[in-house]
């Protein structure tokens, strides 16, 4: 699971520098090494995604990290030992305006079911629908559970279907255990004895 996750990751990374440039005042500052001529984001396009867009993977029946409050939730599903897939949830966030009704908080939604070789191409072809879809002149009302709620999940599930060029597994059910912050020690297969943060930091 570790390695689909980091997969998943670095195949989502920006390709280009221009990603990385920063702009004050209209004035590029040259900190950091400028885009090539001719380099292409094949994910992202020239103008990237509308906003932040936050990815969780989450063990079976272990909800630590909040599956429910990312673009995309991946929650594993284990035959014996063997990872099968993951059951995709989209649209979650909990950050709102105060002020604008526009904007509210949302529990993502069961999309589909993905295997784990199917995984990747299900999650690039989500981010390109945030990408053409999501809200480009309001950045308060950019997230992609706003395109969830005004376009339905049965449209967003169509559109992924087309994307994808064939149909996509129902979602599976979840069930979830208590919830764990897996502070202090824990038995590792990489390490004998992983520590974790008495406090960790979560952006909604």
């Amino acid at each position: 699971m570790e390695e689909v996750a980091q997969h998943i990751a670095q195949h989502l990374a920006p390709h280009s520098h221009a990603y990385h440039e920063i702009w004050i005042d209209g004035e590029q500052v040259e900190t950091v090494k400028l885009a090539e001529e001719g380099e292409t984001e094949p994910i992202y396009g020239p103008t990237y995604l509308p906003r932040k867009f936050k990815i969780g993977v989450a063990f079976p029946g272990d909800n630590c990290i909040d599956v429910y409050t990312q673009d995309i939730g991946l929650v594993a599903s284990l035959e014996g030992e063997q990872l099968d897939g993951f059951t995709v949830l989209i649209g979650g966030g909990m950050g709102m305006t105060h002020g604008k009704k526009e904007t509210f908080p949302r529990l993502a939604t069961p999309l589909c079911y993905a295997t784990a070789a199917e995984v990747s191409s299900v999650v690039e072809t989500i981010v390109t629908i945030q990408r053409d879809y999501g809200d480009r002149q309001n950045r308060k009302h950019a997230r992609m559970k706003y395109v969830v709620r005004k376009r339905g999940i049965a449209w967003f599930r169509a559109e992924l279907e087309r994307r994808l060029g064939h149909s996509v597994r129902d979602p599976r059910t979840l069930t979830w255990h208590d919830v764990e912050d897996h502070l202090g020690w824990h038995a590792s297969r990489r390490r004998s004895l992983v520590s974790r943060p008495l406090y960790r930091e979560r952006t909604y």
